[in-house]
């Protein structure tokens, strides 16, 4: 009876753990988004619109964090492993499709070029100084740039030159660098974490666009993504070590959805498109996800033995 329970209540366990994942992930897309554009977000409307599409943002990686979270819970835990694959492989796949269903009017805008960031009356601080303006970065208006380069120049007079990446006043120029002065640069995305979110984008903007086709063609594809990152549970059961199996486990579903943001790119379609012009990689993008997956829960079958760990070390 216990193992049964503990079968029935992944379902719960992954929707808890998912909850708590997307709602710090969202925080965080949320505050940075806001802190990039805070003139242009301003009311409640538009700061409600930006939870949802910051809560798109992270559907895909909130989704893997609390997998891999739940998988590795359940080393200590009771039930049958194929029953509890079948359960962690619905929970995933099914709350992926209800969240993409009903937010797929939220999808993130278009990137626009950020403009500087401009507020009468106000210090304006950048990486090399600083501008006091009275009205606007208007050439011709009166203004103060306190230089701080070597030693503090305070120097007041008619802004003579202003662009969206300089502004000077007098012999004394400063680089409007960042372009929005309150936005703390260490808040910024590193290079890494950027392109990490870049693939999750692409995943989440194909599911919505196949959603958009047909109901059925998107349940395929939900659902063979992830028969294919729920395969990858292998991964959480190398060692008796929950950090190590951890860093696996994380490390191979990087290269799944990096490889998975690969096939939907452009330049695999076009080499799809010269081999088999007849159809689309789109088309057959479930099939490739299904045998992947395939490929990985056998070499589960015949190569991993179900460990529990701590309780149960003597294998399936």
């Amino acid at each position: 009876m216990s193992i049964v329970k503990g079968t029935v209540l992944i379902p719960v366990k992954y929707l808890l753990i998912y909850l708590l994942c997307a709602f710090i992930l969202t925080l965080g897309v949320y505050v940075y988004s806001w802190c990039e554009n805070p003139m242009q977000i301003t009311g409640m409307h538009e700061h409600a619109g930006l939870i949802f599409r910051s809560l798109y943002a992270v559907l895909v990686p909130a989704s893997l964090v609390a997998l891999v979270i739940l998988i590795l819970m359940l080393q200590g835990g009771k039930g049958i492993p194929w029953l509890m694959f079948i359960a962690l492989w619905l929970s995933f796949s099914g709350l992926l499709f209800l969240q993409i269903a009903y937010l797929r009017p939220y999808q993130p805008l278009p990137r626009r070029v950020s403009s500087p960031v401009e507020i009468p009356g106000k210090i304006h601080s950048y990486r090399d100084g600083a501008v006091y303006i009275e009205k606007s970065f208007t050439q011709g208006d009166p203004g103060v740039i306190m230089s701080v380069s070597g030693n503090l120049n305070l120097t007041a007079g008619k802004i003579q030159e202003v662009s969206d990446k300089v502004v000077s006043l007098g012999n004394i120029s400063l680089d409007r660098i960042p372009k929005n002065p309150f936005f703390n640069e260490a808040l910024q995305t590193p290079p890494v974490i950027r392109g990490i979110f870049q693939d999750f984008t692409v995943i989440s903007s194909f599911f919505a666009y196949s959603y958009s086709r047909s109901l059925y063609q998107a349940v395929l594809v939900i659902a063979s993504f992830g028969f294919l990152i729920c395969a990858c549970w292998i991964f959480g059961r190398f060692t008796s070590w929950p950090l190590l199996n951890a860093v696996y486990l994380l490390f191979v579903m990087r290269i799944v959805v990096f490889l998975s943001a690969l096939l939907l790119g452009s330049e695999a379609q076009e080499l799809f498109k010269a081999f088999v012009p007849e159809r689309r990689l789109t088309d057959v993008i479930h099939y490739i996800f299904t045998g992947a997956g395939a490929v990985l829960v056998l070499w589960d079958l015949i190569f991993i033995p179900f460990r529990r760990f701590p309780e149960n070390e003597t294998g399936r």
